[in-house]
């Protein structure tokens, strides 16, 4: 027996003596026994002061409300099972958000002291139309080594690749100057790091492993120091091995005009040191500079910007030193998503927690007559609070764990698949504090809710309110993800100046000991002929740059005569084809031919026809062709469409295509395209080009529309997440309208088993309760769609397809959200309307 039913005996038997006693008086037995229950008052507020009084309270309470979920679990379970999937998405699409979010700002540069680490980059007014600023020069870092007493550390970085002996595939790799290690706190776990003075063009060959290329190559040997590794022909002594998860620079992380490669394998010494002619003139380096304790960035600015002046040409009184942390540096190319899919989220979690409020609003009112019943039979409000808690904060539990899970498999998944817009991910993990104020949010909705209807407050008004609400949120994220979405979409399929489908990229490098200019020509020559005769091959093509990859000569664009420096530009050589081959459209003039051999000749985009010949016929024309010997005057054979080289959302830079035999690469492009139907010609082409004796670059091997899709990434994974907040979000919505308009519908029962006894049809029932119970749905439908238009200017930056203002996108998803509220509320009034009159009547 419990202490409880013992209380309870106990009061049973005060009870049963006093109506004894009260029939020895003359009373008959059932008046005795109604005046002695009447006398002792309520049997269950005894008996819970009775618990409470021997500290039996709270685990007699506990047992209480574990009953009471286990019976309002099982009484519609299904539903409950949807409202804890919709809290986990909510909770857990905000959760993931700000979890990447805090990697980002916080974890994406992992070296210590990171307030003090900052990247440099000089600004030239003169390449600002294509440039807002620049990587540096060689000789900058020299100058600034010396002289910057407000740097502790700096570090001169880039990449290039290497062929270890007895691999076909030439492997990543970082050329550091020795500040690199003591800057970014990277220690070998074996070994040694460079030593100062190991740099420069007499620097040894001395090389540092990555630990996964340590595993891979060596299989984690520890004796691998002082060993010796042929790379690129040159026996390079290994001096150590790096530590596990070291991040390097990836991408254009350190700026336009930086390509790092995803990953890299080996370390080696930077040969460069700004001493040579011309170096100062070259801008392909990116520089990492530590600041000493205390020194103020400003003053740090101050002092690299005046060396400059020291510099003297045409360029140096317009050059400007910039520094940017190294934190926003890396995070540069996600940190505008991240910050609009942080408002996504946020506006998701706010209509999840509104549409998780008007549940609860709604269960408490379809339990209105067993609150008032459990109150006249005594229970406190306390006791009604706390098991009407135990029912909503259950589910909120749930929902919360279930999103934590859902959070932390989503990160672990984008640490397996690690976005190109994204920062390395590796140490990602699940940032609690997003978890606890997300769930915090849901529940303290939730509980407030819950609490309104046991404080004798009507809560149909803010149920209504509430809907009204989650309407309104649900269409204005709608539309937004909306826009992102078709904006992705267009951006994809719009004419960039070349088509991606059946195009291939390939790159083979002139082998080192071809120095000789004819010959390296003749060898190009040769493979593009081979790889012309491959069967499925419909057309080949070669160029010094690829579209949407960057520039690779800028000089200024001008005709004859014209005044001021010109409008810098895209300079591209380019081999007899190569138009037909990348599908880009020569709209006026011809291609190149074996006739201009030994001719200057010139292939100009649409942009240069409009900027430099506006309102005339280019084709005959002159323009200036900027060379190291000299100015040439090249004639203009032909107009191409204007061609994407960088951003796909940025307009097309000036272009002006040479002939390829004026230039000696030592790199080539090939374009290839392969026949409709035909298999790829890949591995073909790659033999043949092996086979005259080129190297493979199998980095810029890859289909075009690969390129496409890579330039598309940080759109794409923008216009997904927010359509998964979108969902999400109108879900939720839509559990809470169910909610209120089966409660709506139940406590109506009478009233419509009447109407229908009067000859109402089921049809009018249903439509009368479907336009007042979706009245306040509709109009924040309306009012979503309002907001969406107004807020729109908000999305200009990642917008570049469609306007801010497309109403039709807003429209379609305020219908959209009107639907699915919709074909909620009849879901709830279906069954409704379909009962027995009578049986209505009665039951109620």
């Amino acid at each position: 027996m419990t202490p409880s039913n013992e209380i309870e005996e106990e009061l049973l038997f005060h009870i049963e003596a006093r109506a004894a006693d009260l029939q020895r008086r003359g009373r008959s037995p059932q008046q005795a026994l109604r005046q002695a229950r009447l006398e002792m008052g309520s049997i269950p507020r005894y008996v819970e002061e009775g618990r409470e009084a021997k500290g039996l309270y709270w685990r007699d309470t506990a047992v209480s409300i574990y009953e009471a979920i286990l019976r309002f679990l099982r009484r519609d379970p299904l539903f409950h099972l949807l409202t804890v999937l919709t809290l986990a998405l909510g909770i857990g699409g905000a959760t993931l958000t700000f979890s990447v979010a805090h990697r980002l700002l916080a974890g994406a540069v992992p070296y210590p002291d990171t307030s003090r680490l900052f990247s440099v980059r000089v600004h030239i007014p003169l390449f600002a139309s294509l440039y807002p600023d620049l990587p540096v020069s060689a000789s900058y870092y020299a100058a600034w080594r010396r002289t910057c007493t407000a740097c502790e550390e700096l570090a001169l970085l880039d990449s290039t690749s290497l062929t270890p002996g007895g691999q076909e595939a030439p492997v990543p790799a970082l050329r550091v100057t020795p500040g690199f290690f003591p800057l970014t706190g990277i220690t070998p776990v074996l070994g040694r790091a460079f030593r100062p003075g190991e740099e420069g063009p007499s620097a040894p060959r001395v090389v540092l492993l990555t630990h996964h290329f340590w595993q891979q190559r060596f299989h984690g040997d520890p004796s691998i120091v002082g060993r010796t590794i042929p790379l690129d022909g040159a026996s390079w002594e290994i001096i150590g091995v790096l530590p596990a998860g070291a991040v390097f620079p990836r991408g254009e992380q350190s700026g336009e005009l930086m390509h790092f490669p995803p990953q890299v394998d080996l370390v080696i010494p930077q040969t460069e040191d700004g001493s040579r002619a011309g170096a100062e003139e070259e801008f392909r380096w990116a520089l990492f500079v530590k600041l000493r304790s205390g020194a103020a960035v400003e003053e740090a600015r101050r002092q690299l910007e005046g060396e400059l002046q020291h510099f003297h040409t045409e360029l140096r009184p317009q050059i400007h030193a910039g520094l940017t942390p190294l934190v926003r540096q890396f995070a540069l190319e996600a940190y505008e998503p991240l910050l609009l899919l942080g408002g996504a989220a946020i506006a998701m979690l706010l209509i999840v927690c509104v549409s998780f409020g008007s549940i609860q609003l709604a269960r408490m009112a379809a339990r209105r007559r067993d609150l008032a019943i459990r109150s006249a039979l005594g229970a406190s409000r306390g006791s009604l609070l706390r098991h009407a808690l135990g029912e909503g904060m259950t589910l909120a539990a749930a929902g919360a764990l279930a999103g934590a899970t859902m959070a932390w498999g989503a990160i672990h998944l984008l640490r397996e698949t690690n976005p190109v817009f994204l920062p390395p991910l590796d140490g990602a993990t699940l940032y609690l504090p997003a978890w606890a104020l997300s769930a915090s949010a849901v529940f303290a909705v939730g509980a407030a809710c819950t609490a309104i209807p046991l404080l004798r407050y009507r809560p149909v008004g803010n149920r209504r309110g509430l809907l009204f609400c989650a309407a309104a949120g649900s269409v204005a994220l709608s539309a937004a993800a909306g826009w992102l979405f078709v904006n992705y979409v267009r951006v994809r399929d719009a004419d960039h100046g070349f088509e991606a489908d059946r195009l291939t990229s390939l790159c083979f490098r002139i082998p080192p000991g071809t120095k000789d200019a004819a010959a390296q020509q003749q060898m190009l020559e040769r493979v593009l002929r081979n790889i012309r005769a491959i069967p499925s091959v419909e057309a080949a093509a070669a160029a010094n740059r690829l579209p949407l990859i960057g520039e690779a000569r800028i000089d200024p664009v001008r005709r004859p005569g014209a005044q001021g420096q010109g409008t810098m530009g895209n300079w591209r050589h380019v081999t007899a084809g190569y138009f037909g081959a990348a599908g880009t459209t020569l709209v006026a003039g011809r291609d190149f031919s074996e006739q201009d051999r030994g001719k200057y000749v010139a292939i100009i985009s649409e942009r240069v026809a409009r900027e430099q010949f506006p309102g005339e016929n280019p084709i005959g024309k002159n323009i200036e062709q900027p060379e190291a010997d000299a100015v040439h005057m090249a004639t203009v054979i032909g107009v191409a469409e204007d061609v994407k080289t960088r951003r796909i959302s940025w307009d097309a830079p000036l272009l002006v295509y040479l002939p390829f035999w004026q230039r000696d690469p030592e790199k080539l492009f090939y374009l290839v395209r392969t026949k409709s139907g035909h298999p790829d010609p890949t591995e073909a082409a790659i033999r043949a080009a092996e086979a005259e004796g080129m190297e493979t670059a199998r980095e810029h091997i890859f289909p075009m529309r690969q390129l496409v899709e890579q330039a598309t990434g940080v759109r794409r994974w923008h216009a997904l997440w927010t359509v998964g907040f979108a969902l999400t979000a109108v879900l939720t919505a839509c559990l809470g309208l169910f909610t209120t308009v089966r409660d709506n519908v139940s406590r109506r029962t009478a009233e419509i088993g009447v109407r229908m006894a009067l000859g109402a049809t089921p049809f009018h029932t249903a439509r009368l309760l479907l336009r007042e119970s979706l009245r306040p749905v509709w109009l924040g439908a309306a009012t979503g769609m309002a907001a969406a238009l107004l807020l729109g200017r908000l999305f200009t930056q990642q917008l570049s397809q469609i306007t801010p203002y497309d109403a039709a996108v807003a429209g379609v998803a305020a219908l959209a959200v009107a639907i699915a509220a919709t074909a909620a509320a009849y879901l709830s009034i279906r069954k409704a309307v379909q009962i027995d009159p009578v049986a209505a009547i009665r039951a109620e």
